[in-house]
């Protein structure tokens, strides 16, 4: 709200934050449950109909919960949707047997990471290291720290799974 975005939905336990208003924009969750408040936001988008989430705020303070919420990102790629997660300084999504492009404005750095054993058939193209049809591994950090260089650019996975993270410009 600060930043002038008006949430359609607050959904929580709220553990965290102590109390909230009572409102209809307000669905609130028992502590003990086998979903996080950012996994149960998605299940909620989903069953509305979205296919694209945008989730701020969601990258720091626990690295427990950062990571759940690249699981979430995860579980919308694998299931034909996309969310982001949007930080202060950087991006993440996910990819699974698809491509993200980036125009020539982008700048910085942008790595990816295999999210399962191997990702297959991995692209990198007009980012200063080029891959073509690489095999990122889960185990082995081939994909981080590759850069903007000011030309359209693009990542692809033929298959598997791939979690890429990019600085904001």
């Amino acid at each position: 709200m600060k930043v002038g975005i008006e949430p359609d939905y607050i959904i929580g336990d709220f553990d965290s934050l102590g109390e909230i208003e009572q409102s209809e924009k307000v669905i609130r969750f028992k502590v003990e449950k086998d979903d996080t408040d950012t996994a149960l936001a998605i299940k909620h988008g989903i069953a509305k109909g979205f296919k694209l989430f945008y989730i701020f705020g969601a990258t720091g303070g626990r690295l427990d919960h950062t990571i759940a919420n690249i699981q979430c990102l995860v579980n919308l790629s694998r299931n034909s949707m996309r969310g982001y997660l949007i930080s202060e300084n950087q991006i993440t999504t996910a990819i699974t047997n698809d491509e993200i492009s980036f125009d020539e404005k982008h700048s910085g750095n942008v790595s990816v990471f295999a999210y399962g054993s191997s990702a297959k058939g991995v692209y990198e193209k007009g980012l200063k290291y080029k891959l073509e049809n690489a095999v990122v591994y889960d185990d082995v950090p081939l994909g981080v720290s590759n850069m903007f260089i000011g030309k359209n650019s693009s990542i692809k996975v033929t298959e598997g799974t791939l979690v890429a993270v990019w600085d904001r410009i």
